[in-house]
């Protein structure tokens, strides 16, 4: 999970979060938990007063540490209230909370994917335009293709570092075939071989992304909870 929150976002020294760890850099959650059966971790963006740090700080103690990572944590409510004391919550963003997986030790690499490049990015034009500005970063894309036309696409969603995470997306009228899972273990293949860790997290109400992680054999190893 540690390694989770490094790849989500940027820190400054004292452990604080900066910003979101992509090439927009916008601005980090005001706060960031992390669980797994093991234990829990949490950080505060670094803008956050004293007085609420130490107030979250609080709530956080008394968190249960559980194997039980499929419901909200018990500080959920709290925390929120804490937070809308200092300001209001952001009601595009609101709280975002869901599973965190990472990929098997074997990943076989998979028919029907083609790595997306400068040189073939017309392929995403008709049905997934909106990720064209990500292939001149030079980070794997895996996509499949109907008709000469990609309808499913993984690509990095946080800059790579010592792991980086998978942002999925299949056209609307292409899903439920599979195509989603080929893209991403084909994705997960070609950053394993650059010597960086895969990662896929989703949330809690995207249960076609849940499937695709149930398909690959993903390990499920915590969930995490942002709060804007």
């Amino acid at each position: 999970m540690e390694l989770a929150a490094r790849t989500l976002f940027t820190h400054d020294p004292a452990g604080r979060l900066v910003a979101i760890n992509e090439h927009r850099g916008r601005a980090a959650p005001r706060f960031f938990l992390g669980r797994t059966a093991e234990g829990l971790i949490w950080r505060v963006r670094r803008d956050l007063p004293p007085q609420l740090v130490a107030r979250l700080a609080e709530l956080v103690a008394g968190e249960p540490v559980t194997a039980e990572l499929a419901r909200p944590p018990a500080c959920l409510a709290a925390v929120r209230a804490a937070l809308t004391e200092h300001a209001p919550i952001d009601a595009a963003d609101g709280d975002e909370g869901g599973p965190e997986y990472c990929f098997p030790d074997a990943i076989d690499l998979p028919t029907g994917a083609i790595a997306v490049t400068d040189d073939n990015q017309d392929v995403l034009r008709r049905w997934l335009p909106d990720w064209l500005p990500d292939v001149s970063a030079g980070l794997p894309i895996r996509a499949v293709l109907v008709d000469g036309a990609a309808v499913a696409i993984c690509a990095c969603s946080r800059l790579p570092g010592e792991a980086t995470e998978a942002g999925v997306e299949t056209h609307p009228a292409f899903r439920g075939r599979g195509y989603a899972a080929i893209a991403t273990v084909a994705w997960a293949r070609a950053v394993r071989d650059l010597g960086v860790i895969p990662l896929y997290g989703t949330s809690w109400r995207n249960t076609a992304s849940q499937r695709v992680a149930a398909k690959l054999g993903l390990h499920r190893f915590g969930a995490s909870l942002t709060i804007a």
